[in-house]
């Protein structure tokens, strides 16, 4: 459990390492996402992940540590994502446009919406 909450080489900020984790391992199980597709029959793309982000409503990040845990895109590839990713430059929602995929998912919600959970917390 160490080596999945902590893994070594990630320069993000721990929260958010443990996020993209949460969600690799619990919202987007290995059984699913391996049959999702024949993998091996063809380059893994920004639009897959995209596509597959929608379908199982998570993070492109996410979804793209997912796939490189499972060795189904390689750790440069990661790495790219990452780096565009923290400079705002995937343009993740222009390439849903151009592809046709609804993209709501990549975009930050309009409403706040606080649940009443919360409020009883507080």
């Amino acid at each position: 459990m160490f080596d999945i909450c902590f893994p070594e080489g990630f320069s993000k900020d721990s929260n958010e390492i443990l996020a993209d984790f949460f969600a690799s391992h619990f919202l987007m199980p290995e059984e699913s996402i391996l049959e999702e597709y024949n993998w091996n029959s063809f380059e893994v793309e920004k639009e897959h992940i995209i596509r597959l982000c929608v379908k199982y409503g998570v993070s492109f990040i996410g979804m793209a540590l997912r796939l490189h845990n499972l060795g189904l895109i390689t750790n440069e590839s990661y790495q790219t994502y990452l780096r565009k990713s923290q400079k705002g430059n995937l343009r993740l929602k222009e390439l849903c446009i151009s592809e046709g995929i609804e993209p709501s998912i990549f975009e930050a919600p309009r409403d706040a919406y606080i649940s009443e959970n919360y409020i009883n917390l507080i």
